[in-house]
C-alpha cells in the first residue's frame, strides 16, 4: 500500500507494493487530488510490472533479495523487470 505525504509544499509517496518496499519519491505536485491520482497510477504500474509473464520469477527474486539489498537496488531491479517484460 502506498501512502501520500506532504513535505513542505510537495506531495511524496512511500510504502510498499506487494511486499516490495517503495522509498520516498516526490510526485512533483502541490495539489492533493493530483497527488492521489499519480500515486494510484504509480501503484498500478508497479503491480502490473509484478504480474508480467516473468511475474513468478521476478517475485521470487524480489522476495529473496528484499532483505539483502538496499531499497534503491530493489527499485532498479523492478525497473529492469518491467522493461524486460515489455
Amino acid at each position: 500500500m502506498i501512502s501520500v505525504y506532504r513535505r513542505g509544499r510537495i506531495y511524496w509517496i512511500r510504502g510498499s507494493v506487494q511486499g516490495v518496499p517503495i522509498p520516498w519519491q516526490s510526485l512533483g505536485t502541490q495539489f492533493k487530488d493530483i497527488a492521489a491520482q499519480l500515486a494510484a497510477k504509480f501503484e498500478l504500474e508497479y503491480t502490473t510490472a509484478l504480474s508480467t509473464a516473468l511475474g513468478p520469477i521476478c517475485r521470487e527474486f524480489l522476495e529473496s533479495a528484499r532483505v539483502r539489498v538496499k531499497p534503491s537496488t530493489l527499485q532498479k531491479s523492478m525497473f529492469v523487470f518491467k522493461r524486460f517484460g515489455e
